[in-house]
């Protein structure tokens, strides 16, 4: 059960992941083994590349207003990056001297920002425009809250979400995918384990009454799937949450925090490989 649920206006994606508090990744995390939550606590994230274009799409389709505030998209023209050899030449030419000045000018301009390239951006609003133009999706992500922080307790502990948007009752998780179809989104789920971020989030959301995904394709032609989870999977992932949380509690009752088998485990290959 969740309680104290308090929603948080005006905080930064910045602020935000510095709570200290669980979140939906780290459950998730938390479902690989005990060791792998813990060790995400004390590692700095790395985002991918694909992560990068769904920050960027993100931000395009929930939070135009805030772009420029949070991405900044490399000009065309810029010089050539100089190399750590040019940057350190005792006369360095003119034109590296006018590259390092450039350069020294942008990262100032960029600090704290995701930089992209112009194709990525380009691709990127191809991606945002396919969005809005899919009905239901256009439907679901206008006319509501993007990114309001969500603070309550489960199980006993201090938690964290920060729902993409907030349609009324329903809440929004935008996603993108490559492979937007029916098939290969519940491959998706199952992989990156989002029905515990939707039983999460719906724990904190007390008044959230549906939990929906807009899943758009990152390649040609931008697919969109509008997704719902059946009755039964979402029974099933609030009991995964549960027992993770008080697998987190015991784990930390007793400073241990395993991995996998500490013994000799007999393997059963997988059904596809077999046929």
């Amino acid at each position: 059960m969740s309680n104290k649920m308090k929603l948080i206006d005006g905080l930064s994606n910045k602020e935000y992941h510095e709570l200290n508090s669980i979140s939906s990744s780290f459950v998730k995390t938390l479902a690989i083994s005990p060791a792998h939550a813990k060790n995400s606590l004390e590692v700095k994230f790395e985002a991918s590349s694909a992560m990068n274009l769904g920050t960027v799409v993100h931000s395009l389709v929930l939070e135009p207003e805030n772009f420029d505030n949070d991405i900044i998209v490399l000009p065309e023209d810029a010089p050539r990056k100089p190399s750590k050899a040019q940057i350190n030449a005792k006369k360095p030419s003119p034109a590296t001297t006018e590259a390092i000045e450039w350069w020294d000018e942008f990262n100032l301009e960029a600090e704290g920002k995701l930089i992209i390239s112009p194709d990525e951006y380009s691709k990127a609003t191809r991606i945002a425009e396919s969005v809005f133009n899919h009905s239901v999706a256009k439907d679901l992500l206008t006319n509501g809250v993007a990114e309001q922080s969500v603070m309550f307790e489960l199980e006993g502990l201090d938690c964290r979400c920060r729902p993409d948007y907030f349609k009324g009752d329903v809440v929004v998780d935008l996603k993108t995918a490559v492979d937007a179809s029916p098939s290969g989104f519940a491959s998706a789920v199952a992989k990156y384990r989002y029905d515990i971020q939707q039983s999460f989030y719906m724990s904190g959301c007390e008044f959230a009454k549906q939990f929906i995904f807009v899943v758009v394709e990152t390649k040609s032609p931008y697919a969109v799937g509008v997704y719902e989870l059946s009755a039964d999977d979402v029974l099933s992932a609030n009991e995964k949450v549960s027992k993770l949380l008080h697998k987190w509690k015991a784990c930390e009752d007793i400073g241990h925090y395993p991995a996998y088998a500490d013994h000799i485990v007999k393997l059963k290959l997988p059904n596809w490989y077999k046929d």
